[in-house]
Order: structure tokens, then C-alpha cells, then sequence
């Protein structure tokens, strides 16, 4: 969480913390599934160069 003044008022001050580490994590594993997603992406987009396309 950040250090916005917003989650003083849903959160106790006890439990409103800021820590990077856990923000690097959650943003470290979004990047990692990006980069999966666009790498079965671009996998799929290839094509045959030939006429008949066996299955």
C-alpha cells in the first residue's frame, strides 16, 4: 500500500502498513505473466507457407 491519506479511514492504523517488497513481488509476477502471455501470443500467429494445412 502506498501512503495515501484514502485508507485512513477504511483501514486501522494497525494493520496500514507501506512496504515495497510486497508491491515489487505483486509487480514482478504481473511482468512475468505479460511476458508468458505475449510470448503463447506470439506463438500462436505463425503460419504454414504451404497451401494444404495438415491437421
Amino acid at each position: 500500500m502506498d501512503g495515501q491519506r484514502a485508507y485512513e479511514r477504511h483501514l486501522p492504523a494497525q494493520r496500514h502498513e507501506i512496504v515495497k517488497q510486497k508491491i515489487q513481488r505483486i509487480e514482478q509476477k504481473h511482468l512475468r505473466l505479460r511476458t508468458r502471455i505475449k510470448q503463447l501470443a506470439w506463438k500462436t500467429i505463425c503460419f504454414s507457407k504451404t497451401e494444404e494445412i495438415t491437421a
